[in-house]
């Protein structure tokens, strides 16, 4: 038998916490090696869409938060055409985050841990390029709220660039095939 019950916030810190990580700001990833890995695939991003003053990479960028520092504070209801994107969204966003990418059609990078890229990669349109960044413990610096959930953050993450203009977006089926079947061999 199964039975559930209701933790109120309150008193499922550890949850609360790892559901909103981004949300909240409670970690960023390290610039060194986001800047290395950037650099790596030739991409300069002009807006960091899923921010916080206190984690954004970009002095452009959108938060949840009010903030007056932002460009807007809901990456989602901006048009993302004539940017290049630098997209770290919460888990839950990123099937919206594809589908706004293809709507708009937009060049960016995706950054996510890579048991999502293998969740939602029928979604995605053609990728260009993947970096693996490494994993969680090594990649994200964490704030004091986060020390304690260390062990619970050890995936692997991917930054992948995808670009859904319409003159690029068929001529890349190929490579996307490639790309993925590199990172199945992976697991």
């Amino acid at each position: 038998m199964i039975y559930t019950e209701h933790l109120p916030g309150l008193e499922n810190s550890t949850a609360n916490a790892l559901s909103r990580q981004s949300w909240i700001g409670d970690y960023q990833i390290n610039p060194v090696l986001l800047n290395e890995a950037l650099q790596k695939i030739n991409f300069q991003p002009t807006l960091d869409a899923f921010a916080h003053k206190t984690n954004q990479f970009l002095k452009r960028y959108c938060s949840p938060q009010e903030d007056n520092k932002t460009i807007a504070r809901n990456a989602l209801n901006i048009p993302w055409t004539n940017e290049l994107l630098l997209l770290h969204p919460p888990i839950g966003l990123i099937p919206k985050v594809i589908q706004k990418m293809i709507r708009d059609q937009v060049e960016a990078v995706l950054i996510l841990p890579r048991w999502c890229f293998f969740k939602y990669r029928t979604m995605f349109p053609p990728i260009q390029n993947y970096v693996t960044l490494g994993p969680s413990d090594q990649v994200l610096i964490k704030s004091k709220t986060m020390k304690e959930f260390t062990k619970l953050l050890l995936e692997i993450n991917e930054m992948i660039k995808i670009n859904t203009m319409k003159e690029s977006y068929y001529t890349e089926t190929s490579q996307n095939q490639q790309i993925q079947t590199q990172l199945q061999l992976i697991n």
